[in-house]
């Protein structure tokens, strides 16, 4: 089980790394959460802790973050699926 859990997240890691140069494009007070949450791997609690937040803006932070990066990701995705149904772009 820990090297199915290993292996799901250097995937999330991967997937991060392509959405990177639209992550550092966010607003600093997003960019801090969404680095922390996805690159880093910590819980909202700790990144609360580690940026004297209150848990509730952390939440609010992080959703908009990935909000601005699926919505840019999605104007400038040229993704399509192809005949087995896989997703290519």
């Amino acid at each position: 089980m820990p090297s199915r859990r290993r292996e799901l997240r250097l995937r999330q890691q991967a997937a991060a790394a392509k959405r990177t140069p639209r992550v550092r494009r966010l607003p600093r007070r997003y960019y801090l959460v969404y680095a922390l949450r996805e690159f880093e791997d910590l819980s909202n609690e700790e990144i609360a802790d580690r940026l004297s937040l209150s848990l509730a803006i952390v939440k609010i932070r992080l959703h908009r973050a990935r909000a601005l990066v699926h919505g840019e990701l999605r104007r400038n995705c040229r993704c399509y699926l192809n005949e087995r149904g896989e997703l290519m772009g």
